[in-house]
């Protein structure tokens, strides 16, 4: 019998295996796809994101109670120090977000294989659990394949999102099988789709705007960060954030603000005063050296009349420079959904948090039974969190094992 059966060959997976063997337990993990890792590749745009050089609780949209004990127990300096120990070297680039020296999500799959490896953690591939049945001493986990026994069982089978890679939802039918309850889920950290109208000429562009999504006229969330125009809609990281900070089942009919001038308090000042510094130029001429040509060739004629762009701005009344200022800080998109589960870096929702100690991650339902990762509800923005909560997470689950073998 083993002292552990992890269920899950992911990111909190394989650590969680890691650590119990750290500890000196025997350790078998079951992965149902023939390789470690499928999805824990895919992150950063195959770079692997895999921390946050800051990170706080506004950064957790959902699950703070959880985070906060995470963040408590498990900061970034603590994991930053335990992979660095692994022997993978880290880079910290753009907005804090730590990846591997090598740059490559397949350096952080390889380190913490060869440390399972060197750990005897026994790994078998191809093994898909299809139930759990509770014992004297422990569980039966019966798979495709086999019959396992174990004294402790940590379910870390990942949500919904990325399919592809194996993800498809099993571990919440499991949970449910153990009498846990599974808030609704839906794609988080996903591109959305928008009635483009003029904006369809800036497919292709990228600019770096406040966001802002309203339904009707309540106010849902706010994002500031980099946005890409598409040809179905909106991506980059702001859009990212925005689906996490408010992950809902459909965005059709919700309306996204759009705000070119995020650095600016009062775009409105600003945009006089620049024209007060460059009376001669037109409002066209105006913009160069501000904003990306194409934007302002698609955006201006959305505010003024073509006979008002091509006079000096002195000419100008300053309401119509203040107009300008207005529409370039509330472009105005109407939602028709999202890019759906394959394009969604997270699953927004899984199991109730409620149900599961959030010092160590057992569940309140069956003792000795551990749930990690994103199979609970509980989830981050881009930028590492998501990884920072998968390997916290195990490190929990994995240091209350110990303690009870």
């Amino acid at each position: 019998m083993w002292d552990v059966i992890v269920g899950g060959g992911g990111a909190s997976g394989m650590v969680c295996a890691l650590e119990c063997a750290a500890r000196g337990l025997s350790v078998l993990l079951l992965e149902k796809n023939k390789k470690l890792g499928r999805k824990l590749l895919l992150t950063g745009a195959g770079r692997c994101n895999l921390l946050n050089e800051v990170a706080s609780l506004d950064d957790f949209p959902c699950g703070q109670e959880l985070a906060k004990n995470v963040l408590a127990q498990w900061p970034t300096s603590r994991l930053k120090e335990y992979f660095q120990q692994l022997g993978l070297a880290l880079s910290v680039g753009p907005d804090n977000r730590i990846f591997p020296q090598t740059d490559r999500a397949q350096s952080v799959v390889e380190v913490l294989h060869m440390a399972l490896l060197e750990k005897n953690v026994s790994i078998e591939f191809g093994q898909r659990i299809e139930k759990l049945e509770k014992t004297k001493d422990g569980f039966v986990i019966k798979t495709t394949k086999s019959t396992f026994q174990g004294k402790h069982f940590v379910l870390a089978f990942g949500g919904q999102s990325y399919g592809r890679t194996g993800s498809s939802g099993e571990g919440y039918e499991l949970a449910r099988t153990l009498s846990h309850t599974i808030d609704e889920t839906c794609p988080a950290l996903v591109p959305l789709r928008a009635k483009l109208g003029p904006f369809h000429k800036l497919q292709g562009q990228k600019w770096r705007c406040g966001l802002t999504l309203y339904d009707g006229q309540r106010k849902l969330c706010h994002s500031v960060g980099d946005v890409m125009w598409t040809s179905y809609g909106l991506s980059g990281l702001a859009i990212l954030d925005v689906t996490a900070k408010a992950p809902l089942p459909s965005y059709e009919g919700l309306r996204l603000t759009l705000n070119l001038f995020p650095h600016f308090r009062k775009p409105k000042d600003f945009l006089r005063q620049r024209a007060s510094n460059h009376p001669q130029r037109t409002l066209k001429e105006l913009f160069v050296g501000l904003l990306p040509k194409k934007i302002v060739k698609v955006c201006l004629p959305l505010a003024l009349r073509d006979n008002q762009l091509k006079v000096p701005v002195k000419e100008l009344d300053l309401e119509l420079i203040d107009k300008v200022a207005e529409k370039l800080s509330s472009l105005s998109m109407t939602l028709t959904g999202a890019t759906g589960w394959e394009q969604a870096q997270v699953t927004a929702g899984g199991v109730s948090l409620s149900e599961v100690d959030l010092q160590s991650c057992q569940s309140k339902k069956m003792s000795r039974v551990y749930i990690i990762g994103e199979v609970l509800n509980a989830h981050g923005l881009s930028g590492g969190y998501n990884l920072h909560l998968a390997w916290a997470t195990a490190m929990l689950a994995a240091h209350s094992i110990s303690k009870e073998c």
